[in-house]
């Protein structure tokens, strides 16, 4: 699990071999209990369990690698398996659930989770995935004002370009 998060670290991380090293461990058998500990200032740390990083990592992978159908059943597992999630990393498996909808071209599915993520996480990545679909759909108008909102929402502009190309589209 170690081995697996450090290449996941490099600058250009190598999904496929971490994926290999996936195989070797039984997620079955990782512990789901997370770790907390107080620093040095009495500040409560929690570290995610092991079987949540491993699907996380997993997850991420799959979903690099435009495998989304295996990315979709994964998390429906993970969803299904873990009950407490640390550090918002639920809001992150459903945020890779929408990519693998929307991946799969199932955009109704992926707009309505969408929308319960916006209404927890009004960031501006959420809604450029969201006026993405949009547009794909045709969905002009509304794909011009979810842009707009991504546009204006908190967030380095260099991070952004996409945002501004998808505006000017």
């Amino acid at each position: 699990l170690q081995f697996m998060a450090l290449l996941m670290k490099q600058a250009n991380p190598e999904y496929k071999k971490v994926l290999e090293w996936s195989q070797k461990l039984d997620a079955a058998k990782l512990p789901a209990d997370a770790f907390f500990w107080k620093d040095e200032s009495g500040k409560e740390i929690t570290k995610g369990s092991d079987k949540e990083r491993y699907y996380s990592m997993v997850i991420k992978c799959l979903c690099n690698l435009k495998e989304y159908q295996e990315c979709y059943c994964q998390i429906e597992e993970v969803l299904a398996v873990l009950t407490t999630f640390n550090n918002n990393r639920d809001f992150w498996f459903n945020w890779y659930k929408v990519k693998a909808l929307h991946g799969l071209k199932r955009n109704d599915e992926a707009v309505a989770l969408l929308e319960q993520l916006l209404s927890r996480k009004e960031d501006w990545f959420v809604h450029h995935e969201l006026g993405t679909i949009f547009l794909e759909e045709k969905q002009y108008d509304k794909a011009l004002k979810i842009f707009a909102a991504a546009a204006l929402a908190y967030g380095e502009p260099d991070k952004k370009v996409h945002v501004f190309e998808k505006l000017a589209e």
